[in-house]
């Protein structure tokens, strides 16, 4: 028979967990939102206008997902996302729930986006994880999800976002391009105009044009602008 301190303990640790999980999703829900009932913006963007119910699949990735915290390191990305990938199968499968995984995801960045201009806010480490996210879960479609990561194109948009100068130029490109509305349309034409293409190096962590940088073969995320370089790190 259990011991009344260990039911305690297990009921106290799962009431912690309901409450980080509610947290989590109101955090996130909230932001979702903001762009449809924020008098400047009024706007879904393009993509779904109303959450899914609590126990559908596609509400349990998204908790999943945006319960990490500063999720900016792509390795720390591309283990979560195969994570879910096992865990969350049913909502992989399905294109229909790909997109509405990938459209909230999209609204939320976008209203980030929006908020940092409006009250000159940093949003740019909860932005960047939603952006590579959103990249991966539409151009996935079907199979082993290896194939689409490590595909040049996917691989090389995430990639980009590891840069520093050009980083918002990269993430409004993503989402001009993605939302069928104009909310950030002058955003982006701004930062075309204020911002170059560079990239980091990983090694040493100068920033150079992205057109001279070279993805390592082996580990495939990390940037390098020389042959030496790369086998030094």
């Amino acid at each position: 028979m259990p011991s009344r301190k260990r039911s305690k303990g297990k009921e106290r640790k799962a009431k912690q967990v309901q409450t980080s999980l509610a947290k989590t999703q109101h955090t996130w829900g909230n932001w979702f939102e903001w762009g449809q009932i924020n008098e400047k913006v009024r706007c879904n963007h393009g993509h779904c206008a109303k959450l899914p119910e609590n126990e559908h699949p596609v509400r349990r990735l998204l908790n999943y997902l945006l319960s990490k915290k500063n999720k900016v390191e792509p390795t720390k990305l591309v283990d979560e996302l195969f994570d879910s990938f096992k865990a969350f199968p049913e909502v992989w499968k399905s294109k229909e729930h790909r997109g509405t995984v990938s459209g909230i995801m999209k609204s939320i960045a976008t209203n980030l986006i929006l908020h940092q201009v409006q009250f000159k806010s940093d949003m740019i480490d909860r932005i960047l994880p939603l952006c590579s996210t959103i990249v991966i879960l539409d151009a996935y479609e079907g199979g082993s999800l290896e194939p689409t990561f490590y595909h040049p194109r996917v691989l090389g948009k995430v990639t980009n976002f590891n840069g520093r100068t050009s980083v918002r130029r990269d993430m409004l490109k993503l989402l001009t391009k993605k939302n069928s509305c104009s909310c950030l349309k002058d955003l982006y034409a701004q930062a075309r105009r204020t911002f170059p293409k560079l990239g980091s190096c990983q090694n040493c962590q100068q920033e150079k044009k992205r057109s001279t940088l070279m993805l390592c073969g082996y580990v495939h995320l990390r940037i390098y602008y020389s042959v030496k370089i790369v086998l030094i790190h």
